[in-house]
């Protein structure tokens, strides 16, 4: 009896520090009320304008930088005797990209540049023409960065 007594303490005491030990999951746990002298943080602003953008809200769209028609790309190579650039979307599409005599680079700041300038992994925003043949040809290619603005704008629909 005294031998059945102690396994049994012993399992107690085992499963008794197991459930004490492991961490409380999220539905047992008490949530606690704030303190009558601590108000609740307000929300960031990103969450307050989606959702005033949910409930039918309008909201202010702060301005962008790209102009209509440009398109964003990260350029992935660059051929200056075939006068081609493979430029890829942030959703990994590629796209190839043909540029001309007419074509004009330019960074952000607005200073002229050239093909040669172009680098593999730089970004860009590129205004475009239809052409029947070898496929779209660069009007402009402007050199920058994406902005939050334009990732919303154009990639996220809150």
């Amino acid at each position: 009896m005294n031998k059945v007594f102690r396994t049994i303490t012993i399992a107690v005491t085992f499963f008794a520090v197991a459930i004490l030990a492991a961490p409380a999951h999220a539905q047992w746990k008490r949530r606690q009320a704030p303190a009558a002298s601590q108000a609740p943080a307000p929300p960031p602003a990103a969450a307050n304008a989606a959702r005033q953008a949910r409930a039918g809200k309008t909201r202010n769209v702060p301005q962008t930088t790209a102009e209509a028609g440009e398109q964003f790309f990260i350029i992935s190579s660059v051929d200056p005797a075939k006068q081609q650039l493979v430029l890829k979307r942030p959703t990994e599409v590629t796209a190839l990209m043909q540029v001309d005599d007419k074509t004009t680079y330019v960074d952000e700041d607005g200073a002229p540049l050239h093909l040669m300038d172009l680098r593999a992994g730089d970004t860009v925003y590129v205004l475009s023409r239809q052409n029947k043949e070898p496929g779209p040809i660069a009007s402009r290619i402007r050199k920058g960065p994406m902005t939050l603005a334009e990732l919303h704008k154009h990639y996220l629909s809150y």
